[in-house]
């Protein structure tokens, strides 16, 4: 490989699977530098007789803000982002080599074509989840400074060969995989549709939930791969339902959407219709509402009696 144009792996480790060692066998004999990122502590074991890969500890469920951290510490323009599940095809290893050697004019991103295994069986045609960020051989001019954001990138173009992508090998590890896909759709909800209401995010969500399924089943022909294939185009299709019921649970039930907005709080109404004792309670809440939010309207609605501790 020309050192003019070098190249850095990033690996991202978000697997509950002890596939890492696969894929760390497949890249021994493959010279560019690696970048191992993860929230496991432990992985650091497997590196120890791997001089080329510098691992980075990191708390995220998110394969993007972990690809993310990792090109922060990557000193080359050229990266190779996969997961810790997924082995580089000698073909595909061939390709990147022969894409390098050419310098775009600006940011460049090259998908990879997936054969996966799912349930312990190779599926013929290419099925995937819902995925945040593809993984993908990418340029950025200036190391380190990724503009591109979470995507599919259909359009994009891709490299011959293949990355061979372990997946859930359990119905059980594949109900854990859907719960880390539904919470980063919780929290892609929570920064992109604050200002619709509930029934706006239903609709999308059965709307979403039908596309998956649809896409998997039908125009992807999950349904002749039989037993896999359906439950595969299932558990995808779930996801945009579980993620806005985990959005609901996590900033909305728990009050942290109002909590993440209380500048925007300008008038308060406190409901307050029991006895005496109950208000002279309610009057300590009041006060540190106030202490709080100095510049927002509280108003109390009462019986008459408890009028005066309100007013004092």
């Amino acid at each position: 490989m020309p050192a003019e144009i070098p190249l850095t792996l990033i690996i991202a480790d978000y697997s509950k699977q002890d596939s890492v060692a696969d894929c760390f066998g497949n890249l021994s004999s493959w010279a560019p530098p690696k970048i191992v990122v993860s929230s496991n502590f432990h992985l650091k074991d497997h590196l120890r007789d791997d001089f080329s890969s510098k691992f980075i500890l990191f708390e995220s469920n998110s394969i993007y803000q972990l690809w993310k951290r990792g090109l922060k510490a990557s000193k080359t323009q050229w990266n190779l982002l996969i997961t810790s599940n997924e082995i580089v095809a000698g073909q595909l290893k061939r390709s990147v080599e022969n894409q390098i050697k050419n310098i775009p004019a600006t940011e460049e991103l090259y998908k990879l074509k997936k054969k996966v295994i799912f349930l312990k069986k190779v599926l013929k045609y290419p099925l995937e989840w819902p995925a945040e960020f593809p993984s993908c051989l990418i340029f950025i001019p200036q190391t380190g400074n990724l503009s591109f954001e979470p995507g599919s990138y259909h359009s994009s173009p891709c490299l011959p060969g293949e990355l061979i992508h372990f997946n859930e090998s359990t119905l059980g590890n594949s109900l854990q995989e859907i719960a880390r896909l539904a919470e980063i759709e919780a929290d892609r909800i929570a920064q992109t549709s604050g200002s619709l209401n509930l029934a706006i995010l239903i609709i999308k969500a059965i709307l979403k939930l039908g596309k998956e399924i649809f896409n998997n089943m039908f125009l992807k022909k999950g349904f002749r791969e039989g037993y896999e294939g359906i439950i595969f185009s299932i558990l995808g299709g779930a996801v945009p339902i579980l993620g806005l019921l985990r959005y609901f649970e996590k900033y909305v039930r728990s009050g942290r959407q109002i909590k993440d907005q209380l500048n925007s709080v300008k008038k308060i109404l406190i409901i307050k219709l029991r006895g005496l004792g109950d208000a002279v309670i309610a009057t300590s809440v009041i006060r540190n509402i106030d202490k709080l939010m100095p510049s927002v309207s509280i108003s109390v609605l009462t019986f008459n009696f408890c009028k005066p501790l309100f007013e004092n």
